[in-house]
């Protein structure tokens, strides 16, 4: 309900609230963390980006110390989460956060995990120290689709990429990739 934006607010904040009272009802942290997950991939759909920050933060606790059999569902929370921290200007959170997820994703050989955590916005965290480094990330997630369809993760991985040929000045690699030119 929330991909169709604000007109859609009434009813995304009526589904949440029926997933908060079952939540509550299940009395789990399986079934808190998907609501908070939920509420903040919702949030970050209509723009509100300092709920879907807080609820994803939470989100992420819940699943890093009780819910530990769900990393794909753990990564997409983590996902909006870094999201939320680059709209709110939080690009220490970035930093903080996205090397970790990476390395601890790419060890499990969980490539969608990996990737949504080094590609994208997420790949400021590498970005920030050097472009090398970012660059050396980004070729790591691109080895994980190798031979594949184009994807979502595929975009977030050129979007990555136009972002590193910014940062080295380069807008016409970046106009290039993205068939601008």
């Amino acid at each position: 309900a929330a991909g169709q934006g604000a007109p859609a607010t009434r009813r995304v904040e009526a589904l949440l609230f029926d997933a908060d009272v079952l939540a509550e009802a299940i009395g789990t942290p399986q079934a808190r963390v998907m609501t908070l997950g939920a509420r903040g991939i919702a949030m970050a759909l209509l723009g509100r980006f300092e709920v879907t920050f807080r609820c994803c933060a939470e989100a992420d606790a819940l699943f890093t110390d009780h819910v530990r059999d769900a990393p794909w569902d753990h990564m997409t929370a983590l996902h909006f989460y870094l999201w939320a921290a680059l709209e709110r200007g939080r690009r220490d959170e970035i930093a903080l956060r996205a090397p970790p997820a990476f390395a601890r994703a790419a060890a499990r050989s969980d490539r969608y995990g990996a990737t949504g955590a080094a590609a994208n916005y997420a790949n400021l965290a590498w970005l920030l120290r050097t472009p090398d480094e970012a660059r050396r990330v980004l070729e790591t997630c691109d080895s994980f689709w190798a031979g594949e369809r184009y994807n979502l993760l595929a975009y977030d991985i050129d979007l990555a990429r136009v972002n590193l040929d910014l940062s080295e000045g380069n807008g016409i690699a970046a106009a290039r990739r993205e068939g601008l030119t």
